[in-house]
C-alpha cells in the first residue's frame, strides 16, 4: 500500500465519521468504496467509539481546543505519543480514528478546510512509520488482521 492507498483509506473512514455527524467534507470521496478493508475500518471506528471503557477520542480531542495555526503541531504530538510504546493493529486502527474525530472537530470549530490537511497528516505518518510494520504484519488483508477484527 501507498501513500495514496492510505489517503484512501482515510478519506473513506475520515467522510464516513463526518457524516455520521451530520456534516459533508467537500473534497470529501464522492461515494463510499465497498472494499473489505474500508468496511472493517469503518466497523472498527464504530464499535471504538461505542466502547464505554476506551479512550472518547471526540471528548480528549475537543478539550485540545484546536486552531488553524495548533492543528498540526497538535496532530503530530498526540500521534507521537500514541505509538510511544510501539505499534499493534489496535494503534494503527485508533490513528484511524483519531484522524477522524480530529476532523469532526475541526468542522465543528468553522475549521473545515483543515480537514483534507487531517487526512493527509494521517496518511504521510501511516505511510512514513507504519507501512513497514503493516507489511511485515501481514498486511490489511493478513491473517493475523482476520483474527483480531475480521
Amino acid at each position: 500500500m501507498g501513500e495514496e492507498d492510505y489517503r484512501a483509506l482515510v478519506a473513506d473512514y475520515v467522510n464516513y465519521r463526518l457524516s455520521k455527524h451530520g456534516y459533508q467534507w467537500e473534497n470529501g470521496p464522492a461515494q463510499r468504496k465497498n472494499n473489505k478493508v474500508f468496511q472493517a475500518v469503518r466497523k472498527l471506528g464504530d464499535e471504538f467509539e461505542n466502547k464505554q471503557d476506551s479512550c472518547d477520542f471526540q471528548e480528549m480531542v475537543t478539550s485540545l481546543h484546536i486552531t488553524p495555526d495548533t492543528a498540526q503541531s497538535t496532530f503530530s504530538t498526540v500521534t507521537n505519543e500514541m505509538f510511544s510504546n510501539g505499534i499493534n493493529w489496535g494503534r494503527v486502527v485508533a490513528l484511524i480514528g483519531f484522524g477522524g474525530a480530529f476532523s469532526v472537530e475541526c468542522v465543528s470549530r468553522n475549521m473545515p478546510q483543515l480537514v483534507d490537511s487531517v487526512v493527509d497528516w494521517v496518511a504521510t505518518y501511516m505511510n512514513s512509520n507504519l507501512k513497514d510494520w503493516i507489511s511485515h504484519n501481514g498486511g490489511w488483508v493478513s491473517d493475523s488482521w482476520s483474527l483480531l477484527f475480521g
